[in-house]
């Protein structure tokens, strides 16, 4: 076995002229996109799609995907359905996980997760939490 005092790990510390940024409002926009690997993405193009899936999933969105069996570095997609975003909340009424789940298109148990986790103003009585929907979402960035 051997210590090793450093190693430079293939991916990190990458110039930023390599990093790509994806224009997520763009590409989810509801239009057919064809995309590249080595032009418009670098990883691989199955990690790519990864991202697509996930990405539709973060914003309450489908995405439809193809892989051309002509190319097999691109990518063709169309994502389908609003951006999530939270509700304005009005009122400083108190409720329960349920609530601030329905309103913000989280599960009642990543709520109460958040909660635990002081990531998210809440009401303790007894065991059981209660939040300020109007708090909360200013919180997640509604």
């Amino acid at each position: 076995m051997e210590v090793m005092e450093a190693y430079q790990f293939a991916g990190k510390n990458k110039s930023s002229q390599f990093e790509k940024k994806y224009d997520w409002p763009t590409l989810t926009n509801g239009k057919v996109y064809r995309l590249t690997r080595g032009v418009d993405f670098e990883c691989e193009v199955n990690s790519f799609r990864a991202s697509l899936h996930s990405k539709a999933k973060r914003s309450g969105m489908r995405v439809d995907i193809s892989m051309p069996k002509d190319d097999e570095n691109a990518i063709i997609f169309q994502f389908h359905g609003q951006v999530k975003t939270l509700p304005k909340a009005s009122s400083s009424k108190v409720v329960a996980a349920a609530d601030v789940a329905k309103a913000t298109g989280l599960t009642s148990s990543t709520i109460i997760d958040l909660a635990r986790a002081g990531k998210i103003p809440c009401i303790r009585v007894g065991s059981r939490f209660r939040f300020n929907l109007k708090d909360v979402c200013e919180k997640l960035g509604a």
